[in-house]
This record gives structure tokens, C-alpha cells and sequence, in this order.
């Protein structure tokens, strides 16, 4: 096939001003651009220009094909090259020559080891032990590779966990065929095919006579064989072959459960049915294909202007290829807070006109200016910072699973590198260097959580039982581990209500003027707070000095406690918030009879306390002034998810159905109820 470049796609914006009070965003969107192609039934995983993998279709562990035609971009992997997909996994083969793999490993069809997984795996997982691979295959339960000298790889369908190769024949190309076998052209030319005994051995036999076969391809017991000069041979089930006839010079080829597509000089594609009486015909609407795959009753195609085309067979259609229509996956914005308003992100943290933050499994480092967002799955609406037109954004750790927080010149964040392997806590600079291991967990399941970095202390907890956990602390240098508390209320802190506690300017997303911090434990100037089957405490750094705070009721989940300068603030059972003194004097009620089974805080900003009673609201810190800013619909409830000057950014959602979608609020400072007529969807 023709080597092709990079295609660049149009996109047409308008000129976006920003300013603290005014801002606009642009509406550039990036068409879909396809350069290469692989399909198993309905599901499909294609190559675009930057060499990213993405599925097309809903695959999971329990269904193996589904129409829709939500998409989802392979994270873990980049520089792709060439992609295989089977009916329950994928693989993706890169530009020095590793494999990945995502999907379930049932059967070992991961290249996982014999660790039977019904969790699909979005992530990208390398398979070992394979030296650099030129060619992948797939079939539904099978994979297969064919390495740099020419021996064959095979693994899955409970006949092997891992890449097993292939003694005594160097191949030149490989084909799945079925879950039973491959099929595989050798480099004297020669066509062989390897099947599998009920005992799991393998058997080889050559198929034909003839030599100079340079490439193959074979679905449920259909072979295609392409020769060095240009011609095509097919053999089915094994019947004599035949040379196909009425076909010009060929370069490519790929073989259907009933047809066969072949590519000419001329980038055009043909089709046919197998068969004596079958001769080929030009597949319409086509022209410049430089991508092409046949499937089980359907085939796709991409051409070189990116668009994907796919087309079905059956016995009374004709052949009519339609564009494969997806919504864009990159929307461009001139607004860094424009955007924050519309998509969530894990993390942040703010240093001057830095923005360090985490989405999706990457850790980024950002400064103002431009940006692109690219949606990610567009079937669960995700989004990154994507920095291939940006350059003001780069990864900081490129394979970290959750940057948790950033103390001093150090980035403290979760590993897990392999997912069979216990999660890893470590550290790295600012600058990329000096990464380190802080703490490792007993297994693959134990969860650490990091509660809080004090000069080389590092406290985190990770053996919880039923909501109740331990506290310790380990010294970064000397490596001591001590107990510091042995029982306290656990309620970690989601990503989502991480709040960003820096002065208040105009990167300001969420509440960082009074609110800081929603958690127990929570620390603050040498102090832990910390309930105790929901009593409220607080105690040294070490354990040692601990006083009760509250005097009678309970405090349950983190979302029922806030801090905000000098007060706590808390909910207790049945229908009441009060607030006491950080030293436990004051305790005060400021809001009688919730009257809803669903409360949370939502922070504290400019003497008001913002609070979800089902509707938001906002009350002056001493109970006066109580105000309505937003109301739901019975069975709905709505909570504050991000803000930006005068623009609080709402989200709706039922406990029962989750999101149901997201509101602008434009004004903090008006006080009037507010009845939103249509609620605003999922951005996508």
C-alpha cells in the first residue's frame, strides 16, 4: 500500500475573546479521519492520523458485538501502526514493534497469563515475552503475532495464556482462521495451516503446491493467497484452488465468511463471492482506498480523504458502502475556564499561571492560552487536555493512575503499571525527575489512600473495614512506619470534591475562598479532625492529644462535614447543620429541619454557606437570609459542580438514574428562585 501522511483536517472557528467578565468559546469541531481499519462483526477498531486506536462500538466482556456506535479511544498506547480485533479483546501493534492488548482475558486471549478476567480493560495492556513484531492477527477468542524473523506467536481460547511460538518455519504473513487454526504464507512461498488438537497441540499441514505466495488471509475456512506477481489464488474448505480470474495486478487482500475483498495498483477495491461461477467487481463508491477489512457478513473501508466506509452482504443486497458518521472527537477552545465550567477534571492544583491536573489516567501540566479538548468516550462522555495542537500542555507522568495531590517541589500520585499488580504509591518533581517509590500495597485489591504529606511524613491509610480504618505515617527518608490513629470514621474525598484551596483570581474553579476541606481525617496547622462512629475530633499530628469537638448527634459521610476557616460545619441525623469552633467552643445551629433524605455541602464562599437540600440553596453563615438559587423537579437533585466568577456550572442528577444534566447559572449574587424550563444535556 502507499505510504500516506498525515490529513489535515479543516476547521473553521470564530475569533474568541476572553476577558475575567466575558467570555466566549469557540466551535471548532475535528472530523473523523480514518487511515486504517479492523472490524468483527459490528464492532470495529480503527487508526487515526496521530496514531491513536480507537473502538466503535459498545464491546463487553458479557456481549462480545454490539451496533452502536458510541466510540472510545485506547488509552496506554501510542504510535499506533496496525490494530486486530476479536470478539471479546483487541490488539494494537506499534511503531517498534510491542503489542497491546484491551478486552476480557477469559481464555487467555489478553496474553495475560492464566488469569481468567470477566472486567473489561479499557487501558492498554503490553503483552511479553515476544520479541519486536511486524503483524497481529485476531479472531474471536485468538490472537496471534508474527515477529521480525518470521516466527509465528499464538495465544488464548484456553490453549495458551501467554505468546507460545512456533518452532521450524519462518513465515512472511498470517492469517486467524477461526478459533482452531491459522493460516500462514512461509517465506519459500509456500501456504500452510496450523491447527489446534482437543489435546491443545499443533498441527501443521501445507495447503497448496505452488510457490511464491507473498501474503495471506483466511476467515472460517477460506484462504486467499496473494502472489509475488500481483494474482490471487482461493482455496475453501479444503477444495482445489483456483486462480481468480478477471483481476488486475493486486497488492493487498482480505477474506470475508463469504467474499473477498482484493486492492489493486490503483488503490481501487474489488469484491466477490467465493465460488467457480463468481467472477470480481469494482465495490462502488469508492476510490483512494488505503484501508480495507472483510469480517463475517459485512466489510469496512477507509479511503485517503479519512473517511470510513462500511457495507453489508447478504443475498439479495447490492454492494452500497456508507460513511461511517461519528460525532467529533476534538473540540477546540480559547478559554482554559470555559472549559473547566464544561468538562470535570480529577485534580488541580494552581501555582501562578500553572495548572497541574489530572483526567483519564494522565497527568497534565498546563499554562493559559489555547487548548483542545478531545472526547475520549463518547459513550460515557469523557474528555482530556489533548496536546497535540497545544503545546502549552504536556503529560507530567505519563502512565500514572491518579495524581493525588502536589506538596512542595514533589507530585504525589498512584501507579499501576501492571493490573495484575499491587497499586503503587510515588513521587515525582515537577520537572520529571527524581521519581520514587513511597509505599506499596499488599495486592492487586488494596486500595492506599494518602490522607496527608507533612515535611518527610507521609500519612495514608489503606486496611478499612466497613467504613473504619487505621492511620499511619511512614517517613519518606528513614522509611519508619508508625500507628498514628487506630480507629477513625473513613470518608475519602472523590476526585470530584477535591477542592482547589489556592488564593481566589481568576483561575478560580470551585470554592477557594473560605472553604478547606471536606474529609475525615482532615489536617490543618498541626491538627487532625477525624469522627469516631460520627463523633467529631481532633488531635497532634502524632495521635497524641485528642479532644472531642462535638457534644451529642452524629456526623455520616464526608459529604455532611465541611471546614472553612475557623468553623466546622456539620449535618447530623435527623435534619439539622450546625457549626463549632475548630477548638470545639461555639457550637451553634444555623439550619433547622432538612427536608430532604438527600443533604450536602456544596462550600463556603463570601459569608455564605451553599448547601443541596434536593434544591440548592445559599444561607449567611448565621442561619439568616435563607435563599433558593435553584429548583429541581421532585426525584432530582442538583449540587453545585464547578464555578467561575459569576457562574456556577449545576449539575442535576437522580439518585436512582444518575446525571441527567448540567446548567449555567450566570449570576451568584441574585437571590430569586430560580426554575430552569429545560435542563441542559451531558456536554459531548
Amino acid at each position: 500500500m502507499k505510504k500516506i501522511g498525515l490529513i489535515s483536517a479543516l476547521i473553521v472557528f470564530a475569533t474568541c475573546l476572553w476577558s475575567p467578565t466575558k467570555e466566549r468559546v469557540t466551535a471548532a469541531a475535528v472530523s473523523w479521519q480514518t487511515v486504517q481499519v479492523a472490524s468483527f462483526y459490528d464492532n470495529k477498531i480503527v487508526t487515526t492520523p496521530d496514531g491513536m486506536a480507537w473502538t466503535i462500538g459498545v464491546m463487553e466482556c458479557n456481549d462480545g458485538y454490539n451496533p452502536d456506535k458510541s466510540y472510545t479511544n485506547i488509552r496506554g498506547v501510542r504510535h499506533v501502526q496496525s490494530t486486530a480485533i476479536g470478539e471479546q479483546h483487541a490488539l494494537m501493534l506499534n511503531d517498534v514493534g510491542e503489542v497491546y492488548a484491551i478486552g476480557c482475558n477469559k481464555v487467555g486471549q489478553m496474553g495475560m497469563g492464566h488469569i481468567p478476567s470477566y472486567t473489561w480493560h479499557w487501558n492498554a495492556v503490553r503483552i511479553p515475552g515476544m520479541p519486536a513484531v511486524r503483524q497481529i492477527a485476531a479472531e474471536a477468542y485468538m490472537s496471534y503475532a508474527l515477529d521480525q524473523m518470521g516466527m509465528i506467536w499464538y495465544w488464548g481460547n484456553d490453549i495458551q495464556y501467554v505468546p507460545k511460538a512456533v518452532e521450524g518455519y519462518t513465515a512472511t504473513s498470517i492469517s486467524a482462521n477461526g478459533n482452531s487454526g491459522f493460516v500462514a504464507s512461509m517465506s519459500d512461498g509456500t501456504v500452510w495451516q496450523g491447527s489446534f488438537e482437543d489435546d491443545h497441540s499443533l498441527s501443521m499441514m501445507q495447503l497448496t503446491e505452488y510457490a511464491g505466495i507473498s501474503s495471506i488471509s483466511s476467515r472460517d475456512g477460506h484462504v486467499l493467497a496473494l502472489g509475488r506477481d500481483g494474482t490471487v489464488w482461493e482455496q475453501s474448505y479444503g477444495e482445489d484452488g483456483r486462480q481468480v480470474p478477471g483481476l488486475p495486478t493486486i497488492k493487498a487482500i482480505s477474506a470475508g465468511d463469504t467474499f473477498a475483498l482484493a486492492l489493486d495498483e490503483k488503490d481501487t477495491l474489488w469484491s466477490w463471492r467465493y465460488g467457480e461461477e463468481e467472477r470480481p467487481s469494482q465495490v462502488p463508491g469508492l476510490a483512494n482506498v488505503v484501508s480495507f477489512f472483510a469480517n463475517y457478513g459485512q466489510a469496512n473501508a477507509a479511503t485517503a480523504s479519512g473517511k470510513l466506509y462500511e457495507w453489508h452482504y447478504d443475498d439479495t443486497s447490492k454492494l452500497t458502502p456508507t460513511i461511517v458518521t461519528l460525532p467529533p472527537y476534538e473540540v477546540k477552545f480559547n478559554s482554559l475556564e470555559e472549559f473547566f465550567l464544561k468538562y470535570n477534571v480529577d485534580y488541580t492544583h494552581m501555582e501562578g499561571d500553572t495548572l497541574y491536573f489530572s483526567h483519564l489516567m494522565n497527568q497534565y501540566e498546563i499554562k493559559k492560552g489555547s487548548l483542545t479538548a478531545r472526547i475520549s468516550n463518547h459513550y460515557d462522555t469523557n474528555v482530556e487536555i489533548y496536546d497535540r495542537d497545544s503545546p502549552i500542555a504536556k503529560y507530567v507522568i505519563s502512565r500514572g493512575y491518579f495524581m493525588d495531590r502536589i506538596a512542595g517541589d514533589w507530585i504525589y500520585y498512584l501507579d499501576r503499571v501492571d493490573i495484575n499488580k499491587p497499586l503503587e504509591y510515588k513521587r515525582i518533581k515537577k520537572d520529571g525527575t527524581g521519581e520514587s517509590l513511597i509505599l506499596r500495597g499488599d495486592d492487586k485489591d488494596d486500595y492506599i489512600w494518602l490522607d496527608h504529606i507533612e515535611g518527610d511524613w507521609f500519612y495514608y491509610n489503606h486496611d478499612i473495614d466497613g467504613g473504619q480504618a487505621k492511620l499511619l505515617r511512614k517517613n519518606m527518608q528513614t522509611g519508619k512506619t508508625e500507628v498514628v490513629l487506630s480507629n477513625f470514621d473513613f470518608f475519602p474525598v472523590g476526585p470530584e470534591i477535591n477542592f482547589n484551596y489556592a488564593t481566589r483570581n481568576s483561575w478560580n474553579m470551585r470554592f477557594q475562598t473560605e472553604t478547606t476541606g471536606i474529609s475525615s481525617p482532615y489536617f490543618e496547622n498541626n491538627k487532625i479532625y477525624y469522627t469516631v462512629s460520627g463523633v467529631l475530633y481532633s488531635s497532634n499530628l502524632d495521635g497524641t492529644g485528642k479532644k472531642r469537638l462535638m457534644k451529642a448527634g452524629q456526623v455520616s459521610f464526608y459529604e455532611k462535614i465541611i471546614f472553612a476557616k475557623d468553623w466546622i460545619y456539620y449535618y447530623t441525623y435527623p435534619g439539622s447543620v450546625y457549626k463549632v469552633k475548630k477548638d470545639g467552643s461555639q457550637p451553634t445551629r444555623i439550619i433547622k429541619n432538612v427536608v430532604s433524605d438527600f443533604f450536602m455541602f456544596d462550600g463556603v464562599m463570601d459569608g455564605w454557606l451553599y448547601y443541596t437540600d434536593s434544591d440548592l440553596y445559599k444561607i449567611r453563615l448565621d442561619g439568616t437570609q435563607k435563599t433558593k438559587l435553584f429548583d429541581v423537579e421532585n426525584n432530582l437533585n442538583a449540587v453545585i459542580d464547578s464555578i467561575y466568577n459569576d457562574k456556577f456550572r449545576i449539575k442535576v442528577f437522580s439518585m436512582f438514574s444518575g446525571i441527567k444534566g448540567y446548567y449555567l447559572y450566570e449570576s451568584k449574587t441574585k437571590t430569586k428562585k430560580f426554575q430552569p424550563t429545560e435542563i441542559q444535556p451531558i456536554p459531548n
